[in-house]
């Protein structure tokens, strides 16, 4: 055994008792230990607050302390844990990807629920596992708190985002000014209510759930109503219970009215507040 230069051994009071060492009048009242256990070399410190260490061997192997300070690394079988730095831990070994893992109440091998941290040469991946009676379910919750939110910043992508099964993903193209859906075609389901397809380019976007109703970039700055495929379609129009107020400048607004007298009119209404009657009902 070695101690520091501080330091001094009191004899254990039982056969269980490796020893105790206790700081004599160092700086900071810090104890250094080293003991050769199973061939490796285990530096131990007490916390400054602590009067003495205390080490106990626990069973087959085990070496319990009140802290202890390892001026390198921590082999946990196939495992080694680095410092790096002040508040800096690593999980690293050259020959073979590393992976943590967190379970709920469990230490049966064969039924669980966990979470896996792992690292690949492409990826970092957090994963939801279970074996025998765990969930089969498990839900992935990121959650912010208060005011906060879960962002995705820019990083060194050039269109930073959110990518799903299929190469199908939601990104964003400069500093939050459009978001992109980069699929052929997305869903977005309102339960009990209608159903909403989204689709790139020159594409058709659904309305209903019947798909038999849609609109369609005719050309530029120019929009088709059709029946959600290639053919035909129209509007339909509510009457308004009192006339739109005008709109601003170089715009004009379509709309549906009654002409009081129960009969339906077309109009539109221009920046002036000229309403140009289109059609009435016959």
């Amino acid at each position: 055994m070695k101690l520091s230069e501080y330091s001094e051994l009191v004899e254990p009071a039982d056969d269980d008792l490796l020893y105790i060492v206790r700081p004599s009048s160092p700086p900071g009242n810090k104890v250094t230990v080293e003991h050769l256990v199973d061939a490796r070399v285990l530096s131990m410190a007490s916390a400054t607050a602590l009067p003495s260490t205390l080490v106990r061997r626990t069973g087959d192997g085990d070496i319990e302390a009140t802290s202890v300070m390892l001026s390198d690394s921590l082999v946990l079988g196939g495992a080694t844990l680095y410092s790096n730095g002040i508040g800096v831990i690593e999980q690293r070994e050259a020959a073979n990807p590393q992976e943590y893992r967190l379970y709920y109440s469990s230490i049966d091998p064969s039924n669980y629920q966990r979470c896996a941290l792992r690292a690949s040469a492409s990826a970092v991946s957090l994963v939801a596992e279970s074996a025998g009676t765990g969930a089969s379910d498990i839900d992935i919750i990121l959650q912010s708190h208060g005011n906060g939110s879960v962002r995705v910043p820019n990083g060194t992508a050039a269109k930073p985002g959110v990518e799903f099964l299929g190469g199908c993903g939601i990104y964003t193209e400069g500093p939050g000014n459009t978001v992109t859906i980069s699929i052929g075609g997305a869903r977005v389901h309102q339960f009990g209510g209608e159903n909403y397809y989204f689709l790139n380019d020159n594409a058709h976007i659904h309305l209903g759930a019947g798909y038999d109703s849609g609109l369609a970039r005719a050309a530029a700055k120019l929009i088709g109503v059709t029946d959600g495929d290639v053919g035909g379609g129209g509007f339909e129009f509510i009457e308004m219970g009192a006339d739109f107020a005008a709109p601003s400048a170089n715009k004009a607004r379509l709309y549906c009215r009654d002409n009081g007298s129960g009969k339906t009119q077309i109009v539109v209404r221009f920046p002036t507040g000229a309403i140009q009657v289109i059609t009435t009902e016959p």
